[in-house]
């Protein structure tokens, strides 16, 4: 089972201070246009965006900008709408223009923090935070935010410091209480984030997570009924989320209650496709219930899945390696190789990437040999042969390398490069 905690939620309840715009127009800007018109359709772009009309709002504030480039708060205010979008690199770029043309203001920073953390850019999201902190060494928000960043960073000391910061600045807000349960969860200080999680809902009835957390949690200490009771409120409150009805199912097999086990287990594999332990676990229970061939098929289901999950994974480790290799940086492609072979020891393509890296770094010993070992796995790898052919060549075995040229040309690799 897992515990969960999530970024920020993004609120739409903002107060705007119209006159801001006001003293942000400059007359070359707006080239004749009456300053009214940039506040008419800011103002008509924000209400849209209470509406929940992105589309619309987004509209209106590029209008306002193509009239007033230099109006920080219709960029700041378009960014939010891209950031609601999942058009995180437009937000980003919104939100540094907002950020340079006001930088002491505190909701372009904030803004672009959150941005940068849901692309996954750590370190600039961190920068952004700190520069809030900077300007507001109180903020709650900017606090939580760090703490985030530093969990994806595991430093669990300093997430804890900044996350219980974040709750003691703003102790009404649910969702901070939840991050901070996650993270004593994972401390192992399970009461002390029982009693968040239970804070975090007092709070904010509709934080689905907090009610999963509790959850897992009750049953993490053998509290099965709790748990049970919290997971179905979880399950109420967002029934298409995937690990709520398999952390559900979880209990409820626990419990023994095998039919309600299987209904959860198999809604949270069709709302997640990818989810190999779901299948698993109704295997189990099938089995349970004495139905092999029911049980025989959901583990089968596991066992493809995880194949391809283990297939992508390694597969992710190839590819950051080949990115290293562009660079130069070939000692850091070489351990992204390893890791793809350390969980697919049958992948021809990481064996052909490590082969050049090798035969980059001067190793023709070690290069031929996972070039070899490429081919084998994969007979009709024309590019492996290929460099095969070269590495032999450097090392002076002219008869081998013709023959694996030879065979590079037949697949439709290509020629000796003294042959081009």
């Amino acid at each position: 089972m897992r515990l969960r905690g999530r970024p920020p939620r993004i609120r739409w309840t903002v107060m705007w201070v119209l006159a801001l715009v006001l003293t942000a127009l400059s007359s070359s800007s707006v080239k004749g246009q009456r300053p009214n018109a940039v506040v008419k359709l800011h103002a008509e772009g924000v209400g849209l965006l209470r509406q929940g009309d992105l589309q619309g709002a987004a509209r209106k504030f590029r209008a306002a900008i193509r009239l007033d480039p230099g109006n920080a708060d219709a960029h700041l205010d378009l960014g939010r709408v891209l950031l609601a979008s999942d058009s995180l690199d437009a937000a980003i770029e919104e939100f540094e223009t907002a950020a340079k043309l006001r930088p002491h203001a505190i909701q372009p920073h904030l803004m672009l923090g959150r941005a940068c953390q849901r692309k996954g850019a750590a370190s600039s999201a961190l920068r952004e935070y700190r520069e809030v902190l900077k300007l507001q060494p109180n903020n709650a928000e900017a606090h939580n935010g760090v703490g985030l960043v530093l969990v994806q960073r595991h430093d669990p000391d300093g997430a804890l410091r900044e996350l219980r910061k974040a709750v003691e600045l703003a102790p009404q807000s649910g969702e901070f209480h939840n991050n901070l349960g996650v993270m004593l969860a994972s401390a192992a200080h399970q009461d002390e984030a029982l009693r968040e999680f239970r804070r975090a809902i007092a709070l904010d009835k509709g934080l689905c997570d907090a009610y999963n957390n509790l959850g897992v949690g009750f049953q993490e200490s053998g509290d099965l009924a709790g748990a049970i009771q919290q997971l179905r409120a979880a399950k109420q409150c967002q029934p298409r989320d995937s690990q709520a009805r398999y952390n559900l199912g979880l209990a409820l097999q626990q419990s023994g209650k095998l039919d309600e086990a299987i209904a959860e287990f198999r809604a949270a594999a069709q709302l997640d496709p990818a989810n190999a332990q779901a299948h698993f676990n109704m295997g189990r229970a099938l089995a349970k219930q004495g139905d092999a061939a029911g049980a025989e098929e959901e583990f089968s289901r596991f066992h493809d899945l995880q194949k391809a999950a283990q297939a992508g994974t390694a597969n992710a480790h190839v590819k950051r390696g080949l990115d290293f290799a562009r660079q130069g940086r070939m000692a850091e492609a070489i351990k992204e190789y390893d890791a793809a072979l350390t969980i697919n020891p049958d992948l021809p393509e990481a064996h052909w990437a490590l082969g050049q890296a090798k035969q980059a770094m001067g190793q023709l010993e070690a290069a031929i040999r996972e070039f070899r070992e490429a081919i084998r796995l994969q007979p009709e790898f024309a590019e492996a042969f290929y460099d095969l052919g070269l590495a032999l060549e450097q090392q002076g075995d002219r008869q081998a390398a013709n023959q694996a040229f030879r065979s590079a040309h037949e697949l439709g690799a290509g020629l000796k490069p003294t042959e081009r």
